[in-house]
């Protein structure tokens, strides 16, 4: 088989990438935005469109990818342990991992994992401003989602199993940090002398997922673009 341009990759970035350019697309595993990011919309439009066009290739039974450079042949391993040979003119690579090269070897591995904690806020009183959260210690984005909190962390090994970094500490801190900036909960009646009562802010942790990221850089090789985001 002779594909002249092939992306490698199923991220945002490689959909487009594939989706404007009419390019045929591999990947080992899908890796789309989470449902609550901005790009989610639009990774669903480029993803369904590729599929229809019959861009995708081997779509979800791809085991291992491995390049010869030299002799510009990229190797296929299916999950049902046959084999596929493809010849090519240019390779575009969005994500590294699952990628192997006959030849050359990486000369740095990054490795991240991307925590996302879910939170159930009951009882306030007005809509919570995802911004503030946001300044807590290692989070790096929240949204609010289907009436949920939702928080993203980049940890390493060590501090996933750190208490301090878990979600119950971390649901404290946000219930800390709204109060902090006046944050109440629902009206709850009056007091015998008039003053407006509220109910507590209530928080509940319901979910964490653990999505690890795994980058290998490499130095430049024919005919072979690397794009990191």
């Amino acid at each position: 088989m002779f594909i002249a341009n092939l992306v490698v990759g199923s991220s945002i970035s490689a959909m487009a990438f594939a989706e404007k350019n009419g390019y045929q697309i591999i990947f080992k595993n899908l890796s789309p935005p989470q449902i609550f990011e901005s790009g989610y919309d639009s990774w669903k439009e480029a993803f369904v469109q590729n599929c229809l066009e019959g861009k995708i290739l081997f779509h979800s039974v791809i085991n291992n990818i491995q390049v010869d450079s030299n002799k510009k042949i990229l190797m296929i391993r299916t999950k049902n342990f046959t084999n596929h040979t493809i010849n090519y003119d240019n390779i575009f690579i969005f994500e590294t991992s699952g990628v192997n090269f006959v030849d050359y070897s990486p000369y740095k591995v990054s490795e991240k994992n991307f925590v996302y904690d879910w939170y159930k806020i009951d009882s306030l009183d007005s809509d919570i401003d995802s911004s503030l959260i946001e300044n807590l210690p290692l989070v790096t984005r929240a949204w609010l989602h289907n009436k949920n909190l939702v928080t993203e962390l980049i940890l390493n090994e060590s501090q996933l199993n750190d208490v301090l970094f878990s979600d119950t500490y971390y649901k404290f801190m946000i219930q800390n940090c709204l109060l902090e900036n006046g944050y109440l909960g629902r009206k709850n009646g009056f007091s015998q002398e008039g003053k407006q009562k509220h109910l507590a802010i209530e928080i509940s942790s319901t979910k964490r997922e653990v999505k690890k990221d795994v980058d290998f850089y490499f130095e430049d090789i024919k005919d072979v673009i690397f794009y990191y985001d």
